[in-house]
């Protein structure tokens, strides 16, 4: 509502109101961060200083309002902006430093694509250019750009200034011919011709052209026009030139009279337009005068304003000087609870580091005892296999062969004790053959365990099963890995034929992806894991599994039979 009664004022030409009201809606509209308002403000505070006739402050809020356009994309305002600065510079007779502006402004529209703008441009362009010398050429280049876009989007009015501008570009190049072209072109529009600025314009391209071409008494009637619409409120600065052609048209048809008439009337004029020029530059001395002694009222003020300014900036360097201090002394007790901290932390991992090193050496120690355990094991299995092999055995196999000198007559139930002492020597074989480390030098691992569960003494009606991978080069499994493999499954295979109480017993060996695994089950009586500790046995399986990395799964429960699975990657 402000920027509309702002707007109002404007219009009315109340440039004073306008300026109160428009800066207040700056404030507030910068306050509230609504940048889009706040471009329209400083744009409507450029056009009013344009009324004002201040250019630097015309110029500095129009180059705002510019920033923030830029600065948000917005290329449609920016263009429109841009325009308006040529025009600023256009309007106070300093086309050169117009036309880079109207020059961005055409860039931003093509930028754009929007035809309407860019024939407008176009045209702006073309007009400010034909007001240099040895710039017309250029003008009429541009100008005939803007034809066929203002023609495709049916711009009429538009249409219009740019006839009228390649009228007068062409007509101050002495291209009359040319000039007559686009004056007819315009001639078919003047219908379009909506206020008395148009048609001001469109006459005062045509009135000289008619003239030039020596059609008098039709370039008399377009003069007279403007004149009338001059003294009906149209201002022009060369007011005096019309007369002045006038004159020179009268005396061309011989009327001296009108001549001599309306040659006073344009020296008339000329003296009064000379004599507001000086009324103006006095009024602007008296400014100027005022203006200095405002600013030197300024200065003064100014001065006290930096002395007590001063005073104030004294005080806050002290106090701030002290606050330094006090931030300095707190940074550094930060700095040394922070040191502090660090050390603890470093003391902390240090002493980690420590308890993670004893836990990896209480782990080394447990594993090597661990093997030298199994290593003693194996040794005394060795030894004790070696003792049943060739001490027990060789004496079994001398008394039966004494004992078998004896007559069957003297002893007539000998041949049954014979036979009962050939099994025992046999089971004491087979035995000693169990204890004896497995040569896998010789055998691969599934061969080995093959070997071992075909020849197994298994009680009458219990029987044992073996499965393997099959297409597997089983020469691929460590020595070590696959001696502590079979001495896991000798251990499970016998404690199910001691205790399980099953009728078959199954072992499985699989070899997928580095990955070994052995299953060993049995459908026997099973137990109650919570209540049954580990005996020897599973306490061997579980030592020899941890020396080569093996994990161990064993699941059983009363009725169920046992399972036991060993995975080790090779």
């Amino acid at each position: 509502m402000l920027t509309n009664y702002a707007s109002s004022f404007l219009f009315e030409g109340k440039t004073d109101s306008a300026l109160v009201h428009t800066l207040k809606v700056k404030e507030q509209s910068f306050l509230e961060k609504d940048t889009a308002m706040l471009i329209e403000n400083l744009n409507q505070l450029g056009a009013i200083y344009r009324r004002k006739k201040n250019l630097d402050a015309c110029i500095r809020y129009f180059e705002q309002a510019l920033s923030l356009c830029e600065a948000q994309g917005n290329f449609g305002i920016a263009a429109y902006i841009y325009g308006n600065i040529a025009t600023v510079y256009s309007e106070w007779k300093r086309p050169k430093d117009a036309i880079p502006f109207s020059e961005k402004a055409l860039k931003y529209a093509l930028k754009l694509g929007t035809p309407q703008m860019i024939g407008i441009c176009y045209v702006n362009l073309g007009a400010i250019l034909c007001n240099i010398e040895g710039k017309r050429e250029e003008s009429i280049a541009t100008l005939r750009k803007a034809l066929p876009v203002l023609q495709k989007v049916n711009n009429e009015r538009r249409l219009c200034e740019a006839y009228n501008h390649l009228t007068n570009a062409f007509r101050k190049l002495g291209q009359t011919d040319s000039a007559m072209v686009y004056l007819r072109k315009l001639d078919g529009l003047v219908g379009e011709l909506k206020t008395d600025v148009e048609r001001f314009r469109y006459y005062e391209a045509k009135a000289p052209l008619l003239q030039a071409n020596r059609r008098f008494m039709e370039a008399i009637s377009y003069y007279h026009k403007m004149i009338d619409l001059i003294d009906h409120g149209i201002y022009d600065t060369k007011d005096y030139d019309y007369f002045l052609n006038l004159s020179v048209c009268y005396h061309a048809i011989h009327d001296d009279a009108s001549a001599y008439k309306h040659l006073q009337k344009a020296y008339a004029l000329r003296d009064s337009a000379n004599n507001r020029k000086y009324a103006e530059h006095l009024s602007d001395f008296s400014v100027k005068y005022q203006t200095k002694e405002k600013e030197l009222e300024i200065v003064t003020l100014k001065r006290e304003q930096l002395e007590q300014e001063t005073y104030m900036l004294r005080h806050r360097i002290i106090v701030g000087s002290v606050i330094s201090l006090l931030v300095i002394l707190l940074l550094g007790l930060l700095y040394a609870r922070q040191r502090q901290r660090a050390r603890i932390v470093l003391l902390a991992s240090a002493a980690s580091e420590k308890e993670h090193q004893f836990v990896e050496l209480q782990k080394e120690t447990e594993l090597r005892l661990t093997r030298k355990y199994i290593d003693g094991l194996e040794s005394e299995r060795g030894r004790m296999a070696t003792e049943l092999h060739d001490d027990v055995c060789n004496s079994l196999l001398a008394l039966e062969m004494n004992i078998r000198t004896i007559s069957a007559e003297e002893s007539p139930g000998l041949g049954e004790q014979l036979d009962l002492l050939s099994n025992t020597r046999e089971r004491v074989r087979t035995l000693s053959h169990e204890l004896m480390p497995p040569a896998f030098q010789y055998a691969t691992l599934d061969e080995m365990l093959a070997d071992y569960v075909l020849h197994l003494s298994l009680p009458e009606n219990m029987y044992a099963e073996y499965h393997s991978t099959e297409g597997v080069d089983w020469n691929s499994v460590p020595k070590l890995i696959g001696f502590e493999c079979y001495r896991i499954v000798q251990e499970a295979v016998s404690n199910a034929v001691k205790y399980a109480g099953s009728a078959c017993v199954r072992v499985n060996l699989a070899l997928e992806n580095n990955n070994l695994s052995i299953l060993v089950t049995d459908d026997g009586k099973g137990f109650d894991m919570s209540k049954k500790t580990k005996g020897i046995g599973l306490r061997t399986i579980w030592q020899r599994a941890e020396t080569i990395g093996a994990k161990v799964e064993l699941t059983s429960a009363p009725g169920e039979g046992t399972r036991l699975k060993v995975n080790v990657l090779i």
